[in-house]
This record gives structure tokens, sequence and C-alpha cells, in this order.
């Protein structure tokens, strides 16, 4: 329901002057877009406007390299006609700046995309772990930190090699107790690969044990691949 919403204290909420307890409270803001100071503004639409579009113009302009440029430069791609044409222009150094540079590369090869450059105590949040995927084809998906150099990489693998995919690529990142500090991966299932990933993060679950628990996982999916993934790891 529309109304303005004020906490009374940790476990109370008061809307149009009720009150409603709970244990816990989601706080979902959302966000807005930034106004731009450009010359020619007026032919700027937002995300939600395009989605309204009835037919794609033959070339769009997506101002900023993040997740909602990437993703409606890839809806406009397969959805337009064969000489269609996005551009994402981006002030930074290159686009997508939370994930990895080479990676990057990889997905803009791939869309053909230009792009211009609990338990009584007080519950907190773990930042480490949290993921982000573009849902592109194929997806990319990211969790943890990232470097330009990690320890396991690779641009193929046996199940993608075997189903033709041509542009998927991953990198998992660990400490010296083996540990996984980030991964990044580009496949068609990029999304159920990360969860599994994040999950072992979340729950410090080493990789010789995550290792272990993919070998019997169901074949042939790609959750099954981590098995290759992450045998580089290994110890010998």
């Amino acid at each position: 329901m529309p109304a303005t919403a004020t906490f009374s204290d940790d476990k109370t909420l008061s809307v149009n002057g009720k009150r409603i307890q709970a244990k816990f409270f989601i706080v979902a803001t959302g966000a807005k877009p930034m106004g731009l100071s450009l010359t020619g503004i007026e032919h700027v639409i937002t995300s939600d406007a395009f989605l309204e579009l009835n037919m794609l113009p033959p070339s769009i302009l997506f101002i900023g390299g993040g997740f909602i440029s990437f993703e409606f430069a890839h809806f406009a791609a397969r959805l337009g006609s064969t000489h269609q044409r996005s551009v994402i222009l981006e002030v930074s150094d290159r686009p997508l700046g939370a994930f990895d540079a080479e990676m990057v590369e990889l997905l803009v090869a791939a869309e053909n995309i230009l792009a211009e450059l609990a338990l009584g105590r007080k519950a907190t949040m773990d930042y480490r772990a949290v993921p982000a995927i573009l849902f592109t084809y194929p997806q990319f998906a990211m969790v943890g930190q990232t470097y330009r150099k990690s320890v396991a990489k690779n641009l193929s693998w046996p199940s993608y090699q075997r189903v033709g995919l041509k542009h998927a690529a991953y990198k998992i990142l660990t400490d010296a107790n083996n540990q996984i500090l980030g991964a990044h991966i580009l496949s068609d299932h990029a999304s159920g690969l990360i969860n599994t990933i994040k999950q072992a993060m979340v729950h410090e679950t080493a990789v010789d044990k995550l290792y272990r628990q993919a070998i019997v996982s169901l074949y042939p999916t790609r959750e099954s691949d981590l098995s290759y993934m992450l045998k580089p790891l290994l110890a010998d």
C-alpha cells in the first residue's frame, strides 16, 4: 500500500498511524535515474520508457557502461533488425568497472556490442559474497574480489566445447588456505554456477571440499562443470 513509514524502534514500523511489528524488516528503497546536464537531454529516455517503445530505432546510444546499458543493448541486438546498431558510452577507462577487465572484453566480443570506451545476534551484512550478473547471452556473473590475474583461469572447458559455445570463460581466485575469494564466469548458465560458488564462500567451504561435491553433481549440467574448473586449484 502506498504510505509513509517510519521506525518507532528496531522492531516496530509506523505506517499511517498503524503499528507493525516484526523481527526483521527489509528496506528496499529502489532508485531513480540520475539527472544529466547534456545538450539534447530532451531526446534521452529512461529504461522504463525504453520498455514501452513500440519499435526499436535503427541506432541507439546508451549513456553509461553499466548493467542496464549492457542488458538493454543485448535486447536491442537480439530483437532489432540486422542493421540495428547499439553504442555504449562510458566516461571511465572501461565499462562494467566492477567486473574483471578481461572477461568484459570477452563479453563485448560475444555480443558484438560497440562499447566506448541468526540466533539472537545482531544481523550484519557480509558484502564479500554478494553476486552480480548480466543477463546477456552468454551470461556474465561475478562474486567477491576482482584481479587482472587469478590462480585458476580458463577460456574453454570440455562441456562448452561439446555444446559449441564459443565465448565461455572463468576465473576463480583463492587464498593461501584454499578458500575462494572471488569468481568471474562467462557462460550460458553463469547464474547457477555463481550461486554455487557464492554459497561456498558464505559457508567457507574449501576448494577441495567443493570439488568433491561437484563430482557428484547431476551430469550433464553446468554445475557439474565445477569439477573441471576447480581441479587446477587442488593441492598436489
